[in-house]
């Protein structure tokens, strides 16, 4: 997409930061992001950049880094918002991602098309998520954490 005008940085000891250790070494993982950010993004949007490997939100002063790879559940929802002593309502849509350590992230927008555009790109490149809210899928995505956690902790003790 050429020239990107956002910077992709986290600061140290921010939860931001923490998190990414689940995946690895977190400055390598922001360095490879901030780079396909630069010559390889797919999409982006006013919250959001796709790029091969990563999904980065951007909101406000945060940046939040998502290793597309340990991606396992990802759906959208909407809810209309009421301002308080106001008769003004608007749509707020929500992209849920949950990866394979656990980590849940919330990614909101009053842009339905940019949060479709960017499910619509991940269910095509990565078909091995699940996607969509249902129950089923509520007790397959818990199985499969429940399963991972076990196994962590068995490795723990020996």
């Amino acid at each position: 997409m050429g020239e990107s005008v956002r910077e992709v940085r986290i600061s140290k000891f921010t939860k931001e930061y923490l998190r990414l250790s689940h995946y690895g070494d977190p400055e390598r993982i922001i360095e490879s992001a901030a780079a396909e950010y630069a010559d390889k993004c797919i999409l982006e949007n006013t919250v959001l950049a796709l790029t091969p490997k990563f999904l980065i939100h951007f909101c406000g002063k945060r940046t939040e880094i998502i290793p597309l790879e340990s991606a396992l559940w990802v759906f959208e929802t909407q809810e209309l918002r009421s301002e308080l002593f106001s008769q003004n309502e608007q749509m707020i849509y929500t992209l849920y991602i949950t990866t394979i350590t656990g980590d849940r992230y919330k990614i909101r927008s009053q842009n339905h098309e940019g949060l479709a555009q960017v499910n619509e790109l991940l269910t095509e490149r990565y078909p091995n998520y699940f996607y969509g809210y249902s129950e089923e899928h509520s007790r397959m995505v818990h199985y499969i954490l429940e399963e991972n956690q076990k196994e962590l902790n068995a490795l723990k003790k020996k």
